[in-house]
C-alpha cells in the first residue's frame, strides 16, 4: 500500500497545522515553492557589509544559502548547498547556521571558519519592535502564475563579532545597522531554466522600470524611534504604465498608515546604475508633502546577485540541486567592475542616511534598487539588465 502523505517530523508535535499534510511536505507543487530567510549587517560608518540567507526548497529537496561580507569594493562570499533529506528541520548547511532565539524577536547567522574564503562571523539581530508584513506579491509570466509570496521585515539592531582576512571585528548595535526578512510561497528563477521554455531576467527593449525598497528606523530628538518602508516601483512602456505603492509608517504607538502617492527622486551612476541619492517623496492621504533625503555611506555594498544568486549567477540559480553537500564561494575585487555588475546585477543593499523633516525624525536605512531602460532627464542610456 502506498500513501500521499509526507513522512511524520518533530514540527507535527506542535499544534500548527494549517493544511492536511504532515510537515514533511508542502501543499504547492510548485519547484519554486520557498521558505527563506535574509538579513544584513551594515557598519555606520560605510566600512563593511554583511549579508546572508538560507532558503529550503521542498519540492527540490534542496537547503542552500550564502555569507558574503563587502568591505569597500571588494566583496567575500561563501555560499552552500545540501540535500535537504533526512534532516528537513535542520537550518544548517556547510558552515552555514541559522539559529531562532526567540520567535519574531531574535534570530542568530553563523559563518563557521571555512576554506572558501578567509571570513567568518556569528551574528545575532535583535527588532525593538515586532516584525511587519508586506501585502502579498502576485506576478503573472503569461498564463502562469510565477511569482505567490509574502514576507515579513524586522529592522533593528546587530551584535556579535566577525573575523574578514585574519582581522577581528566587534559588532555593537551602537555602530551597526541590520534588518532580517523571512519569505515563503512561489519564487521566480528557481532553478536552471527549463530547457524549453525562453527565461531571462532582462526587460524587453522599450521598457523602463524603476524599483525602490528602503527600509528605515528613524529617531525624534525626544529620543522616540519610528519605522518606515518606502516601497513602490513603476514601469511604462508600449502596454501601458504600472505603479505599485505600499509605502508604510509605523509610529511609536503602533499606529500604521499609508502614503497615497510617492515620487522617485534619485540619481544614479550611469555604469552602474547603483544610486547616488536623493529624495523619496510621499503625498499623504490626509494631504500635505513628505519628502525623504536619502543619502548613501561610503562605497561598500553588498551584492545580491553574486552571494544569494538573485536573478541567477554565473550559471548558478537559487534552488538548484547540487548533491548531497556543495560549498564554493566568490571573490570580487571590484563591485563596481561594469562587467561584473551586468553579470551579478542591480540588487544590492546600500547603508543610507535617511532624513525625514516633517516626521522630524534622522537615522538609518538599507536600500535596494533597479532601474532599467532609458531615462535622459536622469542621464541614462538604453539598457535593460536588471
Amino acid at each position: 500500500m502506498t500513501t500521499s502523505l509526507g513522512p511524520l517530523l518533530a514540527a507535527d508535535e506542535q499544534f500548527l497545522h494549517q493544511v492536511v499534510e504532515t510537515f514533511a511536505n508542502v501543499q504547492s507543487t510548485d519547484f519554486g515553492w520557498c521558505d527563506r530567510v535574509y538579513g544584513t549587517a551594515q557598519a555606520k560608518d560605510g566600512s563593511f557589509g554583511i549579508h546572508w540567507s538560507l532558503g529550503k526548497w521542498t519540492n527540490r529537496n534542496v537547503l542552500d544559502g550564502h555569507a558574503g561580507v563587502s568591505r569597500g569594493r571588494r566583496s567575500l562570499i561563501v555560499r552552500a548547498n545540501r540535500r535537504l533529506e533526512p534532516t528537513p528541520l535542520d537550518l544548517s548547511a556547510g558552515p552555514l547556521r541559522y539559529e531562532i532565539i526567540e520567535p519574531l524577536k531574535r534570530a542568530r547567522y553563523v559563518l563557521e571558519a571555512n576554506d572558501v574564503q578567509p571570513v567568518a562571523f556569528d551574528i545575532v539581530h535583535e527588532g525593538p519592535e515586532a516584525p511587519w508584513l508586506e501585502d502579498r506579491q502576485v506576478q503573472m509570466r503569461g498564463y502562469r502564475r510565477a511569482k505567490d509570496e509574502i514576507r515579513y521585515i524586522q529592522v533593528g539592531s546587530v551584535s556579535g563579532w566577525l573575523e574578514f582576512e585574519g582581522e577581528r571585528i566587534e559588532i555593537n548595535p551602537d555602530d551597526w545597522y541590520g534588518y532580517r526578512d523571512h519569505s515563503w510561497g512561489v519564487k521566480e528563477n528557481i532553478g536552471p531554466p527549463a530547457p524549453d521554455m525562453r527565461v531571462s531576467s532582462d526587460m524587453p527593449k522599450g521598457v523602463r522600470y524603476r524599483f525602490f525598497w528602503c527600509l528605515c528606523r528613524l529617531t525624534r530628538p525626544n529620543g522616540e524611534a519610528y519605522r518606515v518602508h518606502l516601497f513602490k516601483w513603476e514601469v511604462f512602456s508600449s502596454r501601458g504604465t504600472q505603479v505599485f505603492n505600499e509605502t508604510k509608517f509605523m509610529e511609536t504607538d503602533g499606529s500604521e498608515f499609508f502614503a497615497a502617492e510617492a515620487q522617485i527622486d534619485m540619481q544614479y551612476d550611469p555604469v552602474t546604475r547603483q544610486p547616488l541619492g536623493g529624495r523619496f517623496v510621499c503625498a499623504m492621504e490626509g494631504g500635505g508633502v513628505r519628502p525623504f533625503a536619502i543619502e548613501p555611506v561610503g562605497e561598500t555594498r553588498t551584492v545580491l546577485g553574486a552571494g544569494g544568486l538573485y536573478f541567477g549567477y554565473k550559471g548558478r540559480y537559487q534552488g538548484q540541486v547540487m548533491g548531497k553537500l556543495h560549498v564554493d564561494g566568490e571573490r570580487v575585487d571590484d563591485t563596481t567592475d561594469p562587467a561584473f555588475c551586468r553579470e551579478a546585477h542591480q540588487n544590492r543593499d546600500t547603508l543610507v542616511r535617511v532624513e525625514d523633516p516633517v516626521g522630524g525624525g534622522s537615522g538609518w536605512g538599507i536600500l535596494n534598487s533597479e532601474i532599467v531602460g532609458a531615462w535622459p532627464d536622469l542621464g541614462l542610456g538604453e539598457e535593460y539588465w536588471r
